[in-house]
Protein backbone atom coordinates (compact mmCIF):
# COMPACT_ATOMS: atom_id res chain seq x y z
CA UNK A 1 0.00 0.00 0.00
CA UNK A 2 1.50 3.13 -0.75
CA UNK A 3 1.25 6.65 1.46
CA UNK A 4 -1.40 8.80 0.46
CA UNK A 5 -0.28 12.76 0.23
CA UNK A 6 -1.56 14.64 3.17
CA UNK A 7 -2.11 18.52 3.48
CA UNK A 8 1.24 18.49 5.43
CA UNK A 9 3.33 16.89 2.68
CA UNK A 10 5.57 18.41 0.72
CA UNK A 11 6.10 18.87 -2.78
CA UNK A 12 9.02 16.09 -2.81
CA UNK A 13 7.35 13.80 -0.20
CA UNK A 14 8.81 15.26 3.26
CA UNK A 15 6.63 16.20 6.01
CA UNK A 16 6.73 19.90 6.51
CA UNK A 17 7.87 19.09 10.21
CA UNK A 18 11.07 18.42 8.65
CA UNK A 19 11.53 21.84 7.45
CA UNK A 20 14.15 23.58 8.35
CA UNK A 21 13.71 27.59 9.74
CA UNK A 22 10.55 29.26 11.88
CA UNK A 23 7.22 28.22 11.54
CA UNK A 24 4.24 30.12 10.78
CA UNK A 25 2.12 29.93 13.79
CA UNK A 26 -1.00 32.03 12.84
CA UNK A 27 -0.81 35.30 15.23
CA UNK A 28 1.74 33.84 17.16
CA UNK A 29 4.35 34.29 14.90
CA UNK A 30 5.29 33.90 11.83
CA UNK A 31 7.83 36.06 9.94
CA UNK A 32 5.87 37.74 7.04
CA UNK A 33 3.22 38.78 9.19
CA UNK A 34 5.93 40.53 11.19
CA UNK A 35 7.60 41.91 8.28
CA UNK A 36 4.86 42.39 6.12
CA UNK A 37 2.02 44.00 8.50
CA UNK A 38 2.97 45.01 11.62
CA UNK A 39 -0.31 46.30 12.27
CA UNK A 40 -1.48 42.74 12.93
CA UNK A 41 1.18 41.74 15.29
CA UNK A 42 0.94 42.62 19.15
CA UNK A 43 3.90 44.02 21.11
CA UNK A 44 6.36 41.70 23.87
CA UNK A 45 5.78 45.24 25.94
Amino acid sequence: MTKEPSDHDGADGTDDKDRPGPADHGREGGMATRENAPELTENDD
